[in-house]
């Protein structure tokens, strides 16, 4: 939080709202019309998909379309497994 707190330039720490809109900004800038997000506990999170779209939107081609497993929130857990492992995993491939 301090890192975000020291981004913000007003020295204030930055609120959860201020986060999910500026990352539902950059999903929504890159993947028109994809779904956003209301807050951390929103049940869409648990599918990965949301995090993975972020991901590219903030760094284009890290992720593979190909891979990426289409669940909706009450899906299979595996399936939402497999997406956390790919966020995990595209999350490093960049810093390599």
């Amino acid at each position: 939080m301090k890192t975000l707190t020291a981004l913000s330039g007003n020295n204030r720490p930055i609120s959860d709202t201020e986060i999910l809109k500026w990352a539902n900004g950059k999903v929504s800038a890159r993947k028109p019309g994809s779904a956003t997000v209301r807050s951390f506990r929103d049940p869409s999170i648990s599918t990965g998909i949301w995090f993975l779209n972020l991901l590219d939107a903030l760094n284009p081609g890290i992720v593979d379309p190909s891979l990426v497993q289409q669940v909706d929130t009450h899906g299979e857990y595996e399936l939402k497994r497999q997406n956390g492992m790919y966020i995990d995993y595209s999350r490093t491939k960049g810093t390599e």
